[in-house]
């Protein structure tokens, strides 16, 4: 049975300390163009590390930033009442579920909403669907402002 040679990937990653099998430190031990890869190797690896460091001759961020498109603040900028349009739609449903429960008797029977779960579960989904529902205004309104800018 014929050894096969040491790949370039095993020899590279003993270099940078991942131990050879006992197959492997056999066949290199014995097999000159292996040995002679090894030193190859080792010389590439010490010898990159020597380099000095790159400096480019200009700016990269700058000549990024150059090629980006300035945004016009004048449309960008929304009326602050615009802005915080959600803030009031969030306590408006708020309100209106509050009022709603009040309407059909669930803020009455409070003591015994914590007893009868019958009673307090469409209270809950009438509130909850309504925070969420706003709360999905406010995302796509803000995600579309942010698309703006």
């Amino acid at each position: 049975m014929e050894l096969q040679h040491i790949s370039d990937f095993d020899l590279q990653t003993h270099i940078e300390g991942n131990p050879l099998t006992n197959l492997q430190q056999l066949h290199l031990n014995s097999c000159p163009s292996c040995a002679e890869k090894l030193l190859v190797y080792q010389q590439l690896f010490v010898g990159l590390k020597h380099l000095p460091q790159p400096v480019l001759t200009f700016d990269l961020a700058e000549a990024v930033l150059s090629k980006m498109p300035i945004p016009n603040t004048s449309e960008s900028k929304l009326n602050p009442y615009v802005e915080n349009i959600w803030v009031t739609a969030t306590f408006l449903s708020l309100f209106c579920s509050i009022g709603l429960a009040w309407y059909f008797g669930y803020l009455k029977e409070v003591p015994i909403l914590i007893s009868s779960i019958i009673t307090f579960i469409p209270m809950l989904i009438a509130i909850l669907g309504t925070i969420l529902f706003f709360q999905w205004i406010e995302y796509r309104f803000w995600s579309q402002k942010i698309l703006k800018t």
